[in-house]
């Protein structure tokens, strides 16, 4: 197994080109799933499609996956996709098991399917300001977006967990409620996922790191920001599968250098897309909250 040093340089790797594809579920196919179902039968049923780099940095093109889970046609043609319209969801697995056939992150009544439609549903209360092109086209979610029976390729799509967090400026955690929160903020994945939705961002030779990063109490459909104080050891947190931690732990290191640099950089070096309120600036990050996270990954 790789050492946390030699991940930290496939994971540099990943996030500037993606070791496995990034594979995301089309708001409109949302109402054909009672239940969140795995990767594989997402794939198999057509579900998904795959987001590829369009010219421009931050903009996507949507193909459709074949059967064999390769690239096919381009879909939506003379379309193109930007970070906006593609909406991340953590969440914290309901059923966690070291045996992928029992593993399971819903209920069997589908509650985060029903999460999800409830964030769809709430989207323009959630983000008031949002424009009709900065609306969620597309969804990605650990469970249907990455291999869950395959070892080899789910590596592959953990060092480009950067890479598909980059690729998207909404992030939502679902819970039940503020009791089911606490839970969450217990999990190792679900801490990582939250630094993971502040790591700096490229546009161009510019930097940002998007402020729409909520949770979501699924029972009461209140909506809360993450802060700053919402930052803690991952490493530290609960783990179903111990052979995940070095590669948390590679994460950890790769996201401490990253912020440490966004925190050096010159006003002149930050991207504001629509304005400042839309992101976080260097200045805006807390100098204890850099210093946290390199001991984090140290």
């Amino acid at each position: 197994m790789a050492t946390a040093e030699e991940l930290v340089r496939e994971v540099r790797n990943a996030a500037n080109k993606r070791v496995y594809p990034l594979y995301v579920l089309p708001v409109e196919n949302v109402d054909k799933l009672d239940v969140l179902i795995p990767h594989e039968e997402a794939l198999k049923a057509g579900l998904l499609v795959e987001l590829q780099d369009a010219p421009n940095i931050g903009s996507f093109f949507a193909h459709k996956v074949l059967a064999d889970g390769t690239s096919g046609e381009r879909l939506y043609k003379g379309k193109t996709f930007f970070t906006d319209n593609l909406l991340v969801f953590s969440h914290r697995w309901l059923r966690p098991s070291l045996d992928p056939s029992k593993s399971h992150p819903d209920s069997k009544d589908g509650i985060k399917m029903k999460g999800i439609r409830q964030v769809i549903d709430m989207q323009k209360e959630i983000w008031v300001d949002m424009k009709k092109s900065e609306t969620p086209e597309f969804i990605w979610m650990d469970y249907f977006s990455v291999p869950q029976f395959d070892f080899d390729k789910q590596r592959q799509a953990l060092l480009s967990i950067p890479a598909y967090f980059r690729s998207s400026s909404k992030f939502v955690a679902l819970m039940s409620n503020e009791a089911d929160f606490v839970k969450y903020m217990s999990r190792c994945w679900c801490r990582l996922e939250v630094v993971t939705a502040r790591s700096p961002h490229r546009f161009k030779s510019l930097f940002y790191i998007p402020k729409q990063q909520y949770y979501f109490y699924m029972e009461n459909k209140e909506i809360h920001e993450f802060g700053w104080e919402h930052f803690q050891n991952p490493l530290d947190g609960d783990l179903t599968d111990e052979r995940d931690r070095v590669y948390i732990g590679g994460l950890l290191k790769y996201y401490s250098v990253e912020l440490e640099r966004f925190k050096g950089l010159p006003e002149a070096a930050v991207y504001y897309q629509q304005g400042q309120d839309d992101f976080i600036a260097p200045k805006d990050v807390p100098q204890d909250v850099v210093a946290n996270l390199k001991k984090f990954a140290s």
